[in-house]
């Protein structure tokens, strides 16, 4: 069963809301994905407030477990534990790293911002065995993923539910106007997008999507049953994000059949009915599932937006973003003296690395193996991958890309010079200790602190990064 909770606080764009923004989407869950209107609640602006949205989702919840305890006619009597419901979880507005800025009037009294803990104790207590696909759309909105594995590391990795969560930015970084992320979705749901050669492109213009009469973008090089997977979808947004934003969308996926991928190779639908919206029934879907495949069957993007970020050499120690999509090893890095490897986790998206070394060819081979170390700042994760670089030096695949280690699309100049205000105050990069690894640390007041080292993406550089030190865990 699929249910739909929307939350949208964005009266500054009322233009795009219906053509390609939260209230597009609230419309095409009900009218192209058939979702019943009891199955579905959508709060916006003033209607959005942190009371009422727990309200709101409390008795959604309410509502989805009294079916599964087969209450309403018998209806649960399927799916008596309820693994087989899904949960569209969607905030598009302004956010902070650790809350939804909610309607608020700004005057005494009123309510404070919903944290994202809020929401994550009440789906833990009331969603048990279901899975949700959070699309957070805001400013800061990795703080999400944070919040959801800081839950998974406090409950010893036993979740209640399942998580997948979509956030267009990273925790520390503020987002553009855009509705790409959101947009996405609407056209997957709508069948709008589908792997082929030709080239798929999410708009920066409104165009109502609310008009029955409205014309689609179709192509004739694939089946038209052919539904691209999760996987597929977050992959080309992750190349939209920054092709139209300069943005770096950030992904983080909890519980067995996310971790390992299984969620992620399923169509991306959301439908209940057997019968999609001019697709054919879910039984004749196509879709990739294996890696080999995934390589041949993608949804075709415009990549131009990578050619200043290609090189055709690197070296140790350099800092790169490089795409990933499917199961990583990751090293733990809760104890900075071991190398315990932990479970495989599907990690989607592109994410900071560094060079750890260029491994010597064999004789005769004409390419080059280079080692590199990839990080995820939102599991505080880190893997080894080895890639092929060929015989004119430059990566075989359009999947490694240069830069400074700030991130997509910042300013090298503004980001010079933090580095310079920071070493005139005897503040540096240091790079000789891994992310997320626990130091001791003396501070300026003269007292030893417990810390941890920050990955190089997780600050804010291009905002100056002024002279004031802000605490014991940044990287000095």
């Amino acid at each position: 069963m699929y249910y739909a909770f929307i939350i949208g606080v964005n009266q500054e764009w009322p233009e795009q809301r219906t053509s390609h923004g939260d209230k597009a989407l609230a419309f095409c869950l009900s009218r192209h994905c058939c979702l019943p209107r009891e199955n579905k609640i959508e709060l916006f602006d003033d209607r959005a407030t942190r009371s009422n949205v727990l309200a709101a989702l409390e008795n959604l919840l309410d509502y989805r477990n009294s079916k599964v305890n087969g209450k309403n006619g018998g209806s649960g009597s399927v799916r008596s534990n309820g693994e087989e419901d899904t949960l569209l979880f969607y905030y598009g507005g302004h956010g902070k790293r650790d809350e939804f800025c909610t309607h608020t009037t700004c005057e005494a009294g009123d309510e404070e911002w919903l944290k994202h803990n809020d929401i994550i104790e009440l789906l833990e207590r009331k969603f048990h065995g279901g899975k949700v696909w959070a699309l957070v759309d805001c400013c800061h909105s990795g703080g999400f993923g944070e919040a959801v594995m800081e839950k998974c590391n406090a409950s010893n990795r036993s979740l209640n539910v399942q998580y997948g969560c979509i956030m267009s930015t990273p925790a520390p970084y503020t987002a553009g106007e855009e509705w790409t992320m959101t947009e996405c979705f609407i056209k997957a749901f709508r069948g709008e997008l589908q792997c082929s050669k030709d080239l798929q492109y999410l708009s920066k213009t409104p165009c109502s999507i609310l008009n029955e009469n409205t014309t689609h973008a179709t192509t004739n090089t694939i089946s038209p049953n052919f539904r691209p997977t999760f996987s597929q979808v977050i992959d080309f947004l992750s190349d939209e994000m920054a092709r139209i934003k300069n943005e770096r969308l950030c992904t983080l996926f909890c519980g067995r059949d996310m971790e390992n991928g299984t969620h992620l190779n399923r169509p991306c639908v959301f439908s209940e009915n057997d019968l999609l919206p001019c697709h054919g029934s879910r039984s004749n879907l196509l879709t990739v599932t294996s890696s080999s495949n995934h390589n041949q069957h993608q949804i075709g993007r415009d990549t131009r937006w990578m050619d200043p970020f290609i090189r055709k050499k690197f070296s140790v120690n350099d800092e790169i973003f490089i795409k990933w999509n499917g199961l990583s090893t990751s090293l733990d890095v809760d104890n900075s003296n071991s190398d315990e490897e932990l479970n495989p986790r599907f990690m989607l998206g592109w994410f900071p690395g560094r060079i750890l070394s260029l491994l010597e060819k064999e004789e005769g081979d004409a390419t080059t193996q280079v080692l590199i170390e990839v990080r995820d700042e939102i599991s505080q994760s880190r893997w080894t991958i080895i890639q092929q670089i060929g015989s004119s030096g430059q990566f075989c695949p359009k999947n490694v890309l240069a830069g400074l280690p700030f991130g997509f699309g910042l300013d090298p100049q503004k980001c010079a010079t933090s580095v310079a205000r920071m070493a005139r105050n005897l503040a540096y990069i240091d790079t000789s200790l891994p992310p997320w690894t626990r130091v001791s640390m003396l501070w300026t007041d003269g007292e030893y602190y417990d810390a941890s080292t920050l990955c190089p993406t997780e600050i804010e550089w291009e905002k100056g990064m002024e002279c004031q030190i802000v605490g014991p865990s940044v990287v000095v």
